[in-house]
């Protein structure tokens, strides 16, 4: 995820400038972690579907975790952690297949920027050694 988020952030210049890094090398371990967590994939995947082209019908085939559309935060058990663990699984899995089944092709500067960030937002709780199942 790190050389994903790399490639698209220094292939559209998207995060030029910008010395700040936010990289958890874990994944969440409470509810509100988790929580905060799911709030900013979702943003991000709604955010790429918003701005670049063809990711609408990219999430619409490929997205399982979450229906896009629903406003609320996903009906899960919050206090499980089996089941959180579960849902950023989903969650990130479908930032992969988005960042994967897209065509490549030039971007404009507010597409290249959403999926910058949705790469880095997928990869900065994840530790594959903990989730081995996302991809």
């Amino acid at each position: 995820m790190f050389r994903r988020s790399k490639r698209w952030s220094g292939a559209t210049g998207a995060l030029t400038g910008r010395t700040r890094r936010g990289v958890r090398l874990h994944g969440p371990d409470d509810a509100v972690a988790t929580q905060d967590t799911v709030t900013q994939l979702i943003a991000a995947i709604r955010r790429a579907r918003r701005e670049v082209p063809a990711a609408a019908e990219v999430i619409a085939e490929h997205g399982r975790a979450h229906d896009y559309d629903d406003p609320g935060k996903p009906s899960i058990a919050w206090d499980g952690q089996q089941a959180r663990d579960q849902l950023v699984i989903a969650l990130v899995s479908d930032a992969n297949r988005l960042l994967a089944h897209l065509p490549e092709k030039t971007l404009g500067p507010k597409a290249a920027e959403a999926l910058a960030l949705l790469a880095l937002v997928a990869g900065q709780d994840v530790e594959p050694s903990r989730w081995p199942a996302i991809g």
